[in-house]
């Protein structure tokens, strides 16, 4: 493959069923992989850490949907994984179904990606994603819209009830939006008095309301408190009233951190 050919297509109807449930694991959101944006052939694509890819094949979540595989060849299945030796050849038969392709920066903090003419698996390598998953989501998706449209357009001829009745949930939606927006308003004050009160120290009502959790824990704890000063960077974001905190933990930051030391970027600036 040229160093800057764009990621070919494929029907991958000669890849194992089991194989694919393993892709089909690693594409969804319980593996957890971080994905990244850059730029293959003027194309935007996705790619990811071999190491990253590694990690989900040896989570919780993906031995709990391999722990009924009979076999290797067991097509019901993902294949089981017991040591690292698997999950490192399970993802070179991803490379060589054409899954993946391995790939590597032009320059060490670039954006812009070409294909590796080495096609092997490592752990510190980046892979992008050739197979784009079930398409069922997507044309699901695409039909929404398209249905919604319509709706939309052909509103005035709806019957008068079902009118009325979309105008009350709009009214009751409007109104549950006010009331957020005014929940963060007071939240902000008492921060900001008590900040000021108590040597900056802040009190926090629901201090998860913004962090990246479930909408059930993001109003728990209802309050807590900023760190003391001294201990400000040191993994604890917001102590909530009965000592737990609410940052990430440290195996957590440690990752990231981890990973960012190779100069990955957000592909929000990705170069057009």
């Amino acid at each position: 493959m040229a160093q800057n050919q764009s990621p070919p297509l494929n029907d991958f109807s000669d890849v194992p069923k089991n194989v694919m449930l393993a892709a089909d694991f690693l594409r969804s959101g319980k593996a957890k992989i971080r994905l990244k944006e850059g730029i293959l052939a003027e194309s935007r694509v996705e790619y990811f850490k071999g190491r990253s890819a590694m990690k989900a094949f040896k989570s919780d979540a993906y031995k709990n949907a391999s722990k009924h595989s009979t076999s290797k060849s067991d097509e019901k299945h993902p294949p089981f994984l017991k040591t690292d030796e698997d999950v490192a050849d399970l993802l070179s038969s991803f490379l060589q179904h054409g899954l993946i392709i391995r790939v590597e920066r032009q320059a060490p903090k670039s954006r812009l990606l070409r294909v590796v003419p080495g096609q092997t698996f490592a752990a510190e390598a980046q892979f992008v994603w050739v197979y784009q998953g079930s398409q069922l989501y997507r044309n699901l998706l695409g039909f929404g819209i398209v249905t919604i449209t319509l709706a939309g357009v052909m509103f005035p001829l709806w019957p008068v009830q079902l009118r009325i009745g979309v105008w009350y949930i709009s009214v009751g939606l409007l109104i549950l939006l006010g009331v957020f927006f005014g929940m963060v308003i007071v939240r902000a004050i008492l921060w900001l008095i008590t900040y000021l009160v108590f040597a900056r120290q802040g009190l926090w009502l629901f201090p998860n309301l913004f962090e990246d959790v479930s909408v059930v824990d993001s109003f728990k704890p209802v309050w807590g408190w900023d760190p003391p000063p001294g201990q400000k960077g040191k993994g604890s974001k917001k102590r909530s009233g009965n000592g737990a905190t609410s940052a990430d933990s440290g195996a957590e930051v440690s990752e990231k951190v981890d990973e960012g030391a190779d100069g990955d970027v957000s592909a929000s600036g990705a170069e057009r």
